[in-house]
């Protein structure tokens, strides 16, 4: 119904009130997504005086009652009732009767046909029949903002790490890479970790792998069983003199290791920050002066036990990379990079490195999961991670929820004849 009288789908001939007002649309206002009317300053004729104010919608005039909207004050300056089914008269504080519109019948059929057919939807793109009717023009137009949408958001996790690091952008950083590292199963004791382990303790580190190796996978409770090898021995007894040096505290999240591939370990991911954090200011600086820089083309000065270990205490069968792969440098600039740049765009009010951060994502390669596949297998491809980022975007905000209403392609298809 808000879809309906925001775009005007329905038939505004010889419009009036349910008691037979006459009433001219001058503007059907604007969409109000918080409390109060859903539709503010709204202008609009009912019999020979112009009014300016909300406009509020439901299903049935009842619904105004069920939602409390007569003890609100809030819907005091309610115009005009917008409702499908008039079912009973509703009152304003004057005990005058609301102007009320009733729209039964005057909604084309095919409107409320397209609308039934994708909020009834079983498939995980709700207009995946219909999609291709769309034109390339404007499926790009609502992916370029969703896309936008999307890199807000996660500049808006980037502003939290920002604050919870006293506005320094190396630890901000810092953190921001240990989040990619960790993926979705293990970001959250990766983020605690650099809370406890902040840069500016490891950095003192970084001309020596055996204790910044100590110092991670000690803050990270790894080191705290006994070991028959010589290398894991040696960092315990490290990190036992590193701990009470510093006063450092152990994380206390899990860490989670069931179906969790081998290469993506914690233990292994800690051991590549260690060898990250000696190279955390140049990257900077390369991606504030040329908007680009990538973890798999940096050789990582990481002890060679890792060649030959996926953890502590098990042993590989076959010689070990312990350098970041390019899949895993293409996650870190779509989920890392391309975020923290276009927040420094966002606090600076530098423009152009908002621009970078969008460059960045155009210039790496799109992610191959699930939700990218379904998209392809509907005709739509993603040729850069700037717009499979916008396709994955459109299906966990849009799609999952069915929000369709909200959606441009939804609308189009929703108003199509």
């Amino acid at each position: 119904m808000h879809f309906v009288w925001e775009h005007k789908l329905f038939n505004s001939n010889e419009l009036k009130t349910t008691e037979g007002k006459t009433i001219v649309i001058h503007a059907s206002g604007a969409h109000n997504f918080s409390s109060g009317p859903d539709f503010a300053e709204a202008q609009i004729s009912i019999g020979d005086t112009k009014w300016v104010g909300s406009v509020e919608i439901h299903l049935k005039s009842s619904d105004w009652q069920k939602h409390g909207h007569s003890a609100d004050p809030a819907y005091s300056n309610v115009i005009l009732h917008v409702v499908f089914e008039d079912d009973m008269p509703i009152l304003n504080d004057d005990s005058q009767p609301i102007p009320t519109l009733e729209l039964n019948g005057r909604i084309r059929a095919e409107v409320i046909r397209n609308y039934q057919a994708l909020k009834h939807s079983k498939s995980k793109i709700p207009c995946q029949n219909s999609i291709s009717q769309i034109s390339a023009i404007k499926r790009s137009a609502w992916l370029n903002r969703v896309m936008l949408e999307r890199l807000e958001r996660k500049a808006n996790d980037v502003a939290l790490i920002f604050n919870q690091s006293d506005k320094n952008w190396s630890q901000t950083f810092y953190s921001v890479i240990a989040a990619c590292l960790g993926q979705n199963y293990n970001k959250l004791p990766m983020l605690e970790l650099t809370r406890k382990l902040p840069f500016n303790i490891v950095s003192k580190s970084i001309d020596d792998p055996d204790q910044l190796g100590s110092l991670f996978l000690g803050v990270a409770g790894f080191l705290n069983d006994d070991f028959a090898e010589e290398y894991p021995a040696r960092l315990k007894n490290e990190f036992e003199f590193l701990k009470r040096k510093n006063g450092l505290v152990e994380v206390s999240q899990g860490w989670k290791t069931g179906r969790v591939r081998p290469d993506n370990l914690p233990q292994r991911r800690l051991v590549q920050l260690a060898g990250i954090v000696e190279h955390i200011p140049y990257a900077l600086s390369e991606l504030f002066s040329k908007g680009e820089f990538y973890w798999d083309k940096v050789e990582l000065n990481t002890p060679s036990f890792w060649n030959e270990h996926y953890t502590l205490t098990t042993e590989a069968k076959k010689i070990l990379n312990s350098g970041v792969s390019r899949s895993m440098s293409d996650l870190i600039v779509i989920n890392g990079h391309a975020p923290f740049v276009f927040f420094y765009g966002q606090v600076t009010g530098e423009e152009g490195f908002k621009e970078k951060a969008l460059s960045m994502l155009e210039a790496t390669n799109p992610e191959s999961n699930k939700i990218v596949k379904l998209w392809s297998e509907l005709g739509i491809t993603s040729e850069s991670a700037l717009k499979s980022q916008a396709l994955i975007g459109l299906a966990q905000q849009y799609c999952a929820h069915k929000k369709c209403v909200i959606c441009n392609l939804g609308k189009s298809i929703i108003s199509s004849q």
